[in-house]
């Protein structure tokens, strides 16, 4: 989807705006009957995982990734990628030859038409009913899980150790409302703001959802990331950014104030809800005219309409 993600504001600035709509100060949110941060991250995480959804069901491309994998002769089962959620298509590569596109289904569906693959979402497996007699290369398109949000004050002071090379490591206790599962932050970007250091970008690469440890590592050597300079401590916030397209700002905006106020049993949540839903009946028409204007993006050969920029991988 030609979105541009690293336009979508971090939640640190979606936070500001949002109190600025409640006209409720950002110092003075201590009068509030409930934990203005808890809320705030309750409602960024909840209003994500509908706009995921909104925005999924008008383009079939949004949430998609591609996987290409090895296969020996004589496997039967192919892991999938940690973060499938579903399988779209299964693409067999073939060289100069025409790849070939392989029916696949779910478990419970077996008998009721011709599969190449059986694959469980449980186990996250590909499984051939047949295996190969030779290597294959494979193109797996699939639907990943969202990614989770993570927006909270370092609760206790960290640790800065390196460089180890070109490499810093960070860990400090994140708040209690952030996620429950082990590794389930890994792989983010990590934007770390406040303190003594100066403002830093860096990855994930632990996450303990029991003590709400975060491990984060800044390579100095990659231009994307950037040190923070110092240990966290308990005045330094530590946020992300949303996977949506920068159109949903307005709609992202308005449905976290209407999640805050009906927490306050404040009817006044109506009317943030009405203007989310004009912002993303917006996106609607943006997203028509876009594959109306541009077929060769987003021409979807699978289903003979338009809508999927992903045939660009296997066309």
């Amino acid at each position: 989807m030609p979105y541009a993600l690293a336009d979508f504001p971090l939640l640190s600035d979606c936070a500001a705006e949002i109190w600025r709509k409640l006209d409720q100060p950002e110092d003075e949110t201590g009068q509030l009957t409930w934990d203005p941060d808890i809320e705030l991250n309750q409602a960024f995480r909840s209003e994500f995982r509908y706009l995921w959804d909104r925005i999924s069901a008008l383009d079939r491309s949004w949430g998609v990734k591609v996987s290409t994998v090895s296969v020996t002769a004589g496997t039967r089962a192919v892991v999938l990628p940690t973060d499938c959620h579903k399988i779209r298509e299964v693409w067999e590569l073939r060289g100069d030859k025409e790849d070939i596109n392989h029916a696949s289904g779910r478990w419970d569906q077996l008998g009721q038409a011709e599969y190449t693959f059986k694959y469980r979402p449980d186990l996250r497996e590909l499984y051939y009913l047949k295996s190969p007699t030779a290597s294959v290369t494979l193109r797996i398109v699939y639907y990943y899980t969202p990614p989770e949000l993570f927006h909270s004050r370092v609760q206790e002071d960290g640790t800065r150790v390196g460089p180890t090379g070109t490499t810093y490591t960070y860990t400090g206790t994140l708040g209690s409302q952030e996620s429950t599962e082990n590794g389930r932050l890994v792989g983010r970007d990590a934007y770390a703001y406040g303190g003594t250091g100066a403002p830093g970008i860096g990855a994930v690469t632990a996450w303990n959802g029991v003590t709400k440890q975060v491990t984060v590592t800044v390579d100095t050597s990659d231009s994307d990331y950037s040190d923070y300079g110092s240990a966290w401590d308990g005045t330094t916030l530590l946020t992300c950014r949303p996977e949506l397209p920068k159109s949903a700002y307005d709609a992202f905006i308005y449905g976290c104030c209407a999640r805050l106020l009906d927490k306050l049993d404040d009817d006044g949540w109506r009317i943030f809800e009405a203007r989310r839903e004009r912002s993303l009946a917006q996106l609607a028409t943006d997203v028509m005219q876009l594959e109306m204007t541009d077929p060769i993006q987003t021409n979807d050969s699978t289903s003979g309409s338009h809508g999927d920029p992903l045939d660009e991988f296997y066309s």
